[in-house]
């Protein structure tokens, strides 16, 4: 069965787990770092600290990969290059949540995230 899925979250649900929102607007750079480290993916490296675009995109891609997600190419460079802090906060939500860290509005491991 091929089915095509959608992410949990909302593009705007990001308010709905404040300490990801926070993360994913001030510290960007961690956060991508973080939730690629979290879907065992090598798409970080030293240019997606120096242009975050790239990494939040690298990250966006991977992980509507690794869950089946459809969004075209156009909707994530879109998505990362005018409302980034918004696509990262889905993201990491988006892997948290299929990780076994809790929902998607409320990961119960975003506690890792602060260590």
């Amino acid at each position: 069965m091929n089915s095509v899925r959608g992410y949990q979250q909302g593009f705007f649900g990001c308010l709905n787990n404040p300490i990801v929102c926070l993360a994913s607007c001030f510290c960007t750079c961690c956060t991508v770092g973080y939730a690629v480290g979290q879907v065992n993916s090598t798409s970080f490296d030293l240019w997606s600290c120096l242009c975050p675009h790239i990494g939040m995109y690298r990250l966006r891609r991977t992980v509507q990969t690794k869950y089946g997600i459809n969004e075209s190419e156009d909707a994530s460079m879109v998505a990362t290059a005018c409302l980034g802090c918004c696509s990262v906060a889905q993201d990491t939500s988006e892997v948290l949540a299929r990780n076994g860290g809790g929902s998607a509005s409320q990961p119960s491991s975003v506690s890792n995230m602060e260590a």
